[in-house]
């Protein structure tokens, strides 16, 4: 992934760079030049030779070309279209009046505006049509000679010329002339000993003076007046787990996840989870913990909610009511044997009262000698006979199955 990345120029391009049209006074700008490129200007392409016996020579803010001889006229498109303005950035060797950065003339009538060096001071010289020549003259901040100046002249008028150098302004009102024709330029300067790094024209617009000002004064963003380059920045895209922020328990259902994020829940409860009755925050899977009441080894025990339990094989059944009565109630389903009980007495037939069904051999008693064959006998009985018998009494004894109870 990548993105673009503007980057203003802070010192001076070392190739023929375009103009920055979004710049105040780039807007107004018909012809530049780069003191590091001086045989190559940068709106129209025309291109000059540096002139015989000029060098270029690595200076304090870049290159520039730099003589003490007059460099080579270049025809333009004549104009008198007013506003004119002109800028150049550079410094002075010395206090003479012969170093100009830039000048647009026309030779054969005499007019000329040049951006120059005036004694102790910077000038802009501004002169119509056979008219008189005016220089008006500004001392910048920082001193003239051996400092960056900034310096821009816009001609409004042959009475109203102005001049703007390092952040100071100064104003002319006396007839130069008219009209100012031009036609031909130095490109980029006429006699420069010093340096020029930048500089150009323009006609038919113009700065306000706070615009020519602030320019003049601000060198840090001097070479603004050139588009800012672009840099492609590339960032590494990164893969992988994300982390998602959110807002409210992640512990509860209704917590807000920022993006998009696939989670598992950890879902709280209210009451005991081991009972059904559980109330759980959100949509929850669970298996639940049920609680009762009485012996779980008793089948009526009383459980919590619905649940499903196996009882282990071979638990013992506890029982309410007494076991020796039918009417036991056995926990669970036991097969059992019933032991019974009977009230009377089991010698006699007719009047044991037997609980429940059960088969049994009964013991009969009898009254009179059994060794007499008519001894009476109590119930019905098959006894030996009168030769086999001696003693008072035949007793008979019938054994009982007496069952054990088992419950499984």
């Amino acid at each position: 992934m990548s993105f673009v990345r503007p980057v203003p120029w802070t010192r001076q391009p070392q190739y023929p760079a375009k103009i920055n049209r979004a710049h105040p006074l780039g807007a107004l700008l018909q012809r530049a030049w780069l003191g590091s490129v001086p045989q190559k200007e940068l709106l129209t392409g025309l291109s000059t030779p540096l002139p015989s016996g000029w060098a270029l020579s690595p200076t304090r803010l870049g290159l520039s070309p730099s003589s003490t001889s007059n460099g080579t006229l270049v025809n333009i498109a004549s104009t008198t279209t007013l506003p004119m303005v002109l800028f150049a950035y550079g410094q002075f060797t010395n206090e003479s009046s012969s170093w100009r950065l830039h000048s647009v003339v026309n030779s054969n009538a005499g007019n000329r505006i040049n951006i120059q060096q005036s004694a102790s001071a910077v000038a802009v010289q501004v002169q119509g049509a056979f008219g008189t020549s005016r220089t008006l003259s500004v001392a910048p901040r920082g001193g003239n000679v051996g400092n960056p100046v900034f310096i821009i002249a816009q001609v409004f008028s042959s009475t109203d010329y102005r001049i703007y150098a390092n952040g100071v302004q100064a104003n002319g009102t006396l007839d130069c002339g008219s009209p100012i024709t031009l036609n031909q330029v130095y490109p980029p300067g006429e006699l420069l000993n010093g340096a020029v790094w930048m500089c150009g024209h323009g006609f038919g617009s113009a700065l306000s003076d706070s615009q020519a000002l602030q320019i003049s004064a601000d060198h840090a963003r001097a070479f603004g007046v050139f588009a800012p380059i672009t840099r492609r920045i590339w960032v590494p895209s990164t893969g992988g787990a994300t982390t998602h922020t959110s807002t409210g328990a992640l512990a509860s259902q209704a917590a807000v996840v920022a993006g998009t994020a696939t989670h598992k829940t950890l879902h709280p409860s209210t009451g005991s989870l081991a009972s059904q009755a559980a109330v759980v925050a959100g949509a929850a899977t669970h298996k639940t913990l049920h609680a009762s009441t009485g012996a779980l080894a008793a089948q009526a025990a009383a459980v919590a909610g619905t649940a499903t339990h196996t009882t282990p094989s071979g638990a013992t059944h506890t029982a309410t009511g007494a076991l020796a009565a039918q009417a036991a109630a056995i926990a669970g389903t036991a097969i059992h044997r019933i032991l019974h009980t009977s009230t009377g007495a089991l010698i006699a037939q007719s009047a044991a009262a037997i609980a429940g069904t059960a088969i049994h051999q009964a013991l009969h008693t009898s009254s009179g000698a059994l060794a007499s064959q008519s001894a009476t006998i109590a119930g019905s009985a098959s006894g030996p006979g009168p030769d086999d018998v001696s003693g008072d009494t035949i007793v008979a004894l019938r054994s009982i199955s007496h069952n054990t109870h088992r419950r499984m």
